[in-house]
Formats: structure tokens, C-alpha cells, sequence
């Protein structure tokens, strides 16, 4: 089975290489509770059901990871496919492209990666579209498949893999990446 990425690139890209605004303007409208039906057609394209709320939650949320995923990839469709770079990794790569030297502990972009890694499910969409949109007017490439993941299990294994990768924390032997 083809990873996500490999599925959004092949939805949003025409043949002979154009970009199918279309679809990625119908995957961006994803973010919002009231607009999301619009993605739901390049979801099914993906193979990806819509996940209601007689289904397991499980389902629910990997639904809604699958969905989230695909509306951030449209707003900035630069997948890094030969990095094991976090959502962390990057807002650090972000963090040190705008702040030249070292920064503290009360720095702006240290404390709005904090609220990221301190907020909820419900709350992910809009912190994470304002790194992606970052990441996007650097140049910086977002690994989809990992944060795909991440928002299936998101919880406190994910915030903490992010918060090590922001802070050039070295993994040890013993650490579970793929927890």
C-alpha cells in the first residue's frame, strides 16, 4: 500500500506534471468543520471513507488524521520524503532560519512551540496550519507521512518525540521511535 504522501501527490498532480489546483483547493477546505465535505471527493480518490459518528473511534480519528493531513499538504504540497524530520524538527528549522543566535526560554517561537505541544486534538488544525504555512514561505519541505502518523497517535509519546526533536534532544538506545 502507497503511503499518504505518495496518495496526495498523485490526486494533485495532472499528467505531464501540472499541479491540479482543484483538488488541492478542495483538500485545503478540510481544516473547517464546515467546509470539509468539499475534500471528502479527493479523500474517497485516496481511498479513505468517511469516517461518522457510528464508527469506532479509532476509525474517527484516523479519519480525521487522514483529512487534516491532506488539507495541510494542499496548503503547502512539499513533502520530504528522505528525512525522518518531525513537525518539531521543522518548527526548529524554522526557529533558527528567523531567530539568529541563541534565543531564550521566553522567546516568541519557543513559546508558540510549547502551546503546540501543550494542545488538544481539537485545537491541532490551526497550530499546525500556521507552522506549515511558515514552513512554506521558508522553502522548508513537511514530512506528511510522519505527521500523518503523529496525528493518528496523537498524545504524549508524539508531543514528546516533537519537543525532542525541537530541542536537538539525541535519541537514546533505549527511546521507541515508532511509539
Amino acid at each position: 500500500m502507497s503511503t499518504i504522501a505518495e496518495r496526495l501527490i498523485s490526486i494533485t498532480r495532472r499528467p505531464g506534471g501540472k499541479t491540479d489546483r482543484g483538488a488541492l483547493a478542495n483538500l485545503r477546505r478540510g481544516l473547517s468543520e464546515t467546509t470539509r465535505h468539499y475534500a471528502w471527493p479527493e479523500m474517497a480518490r485516496m481511498g479513505f471513507q468517511v469516517a461518522d459518528a457510528s464508527d469506532p473511534p479509532l476509525q474517527r480519528i484516523a479519519f480525521e488524521a487522514a483529512l487534516w493531513t491532506a488539507a495541510l499538504y494542499a496548503e503547502h504540497p512539499r513533502h520530504n520524503t528522505d528525512s525522518k524530520e518531525n513537525i518539531g524538527a521543522t518548527w526548529l528549522r524554522i526557529y533558527r532560519h528567523r531567530k539568529r543566535g541563541d534565543g531564550d526560554d521566553k522567546d516568541s517561537y519557543q513559546m508558540r512551540f510549547h502551546r503546540l505541544i501543550s494542545c488538544d486534538r481539537e485545537e491541532l488544525p490551526d497550530q499546525l496550519l500556521a507552522i506549515v504555512r511558515l514552513a512554506a514561505s521558508k522553502g522548508f519541505a513537511v514530512n506528511y507521512d510522519l505527521l500523518y502518523n503523529d496525528l493518528r497517535y496523537w498524545g504524549e509519546r508524539t508531543k514528546l518525540r516533537w519537543a525532542k526533536q525541537f530541542h536537538a534532544v539525541k535519541q537514546s538506545d533505549g527511546d521507541e521511535e515508532g511509539q
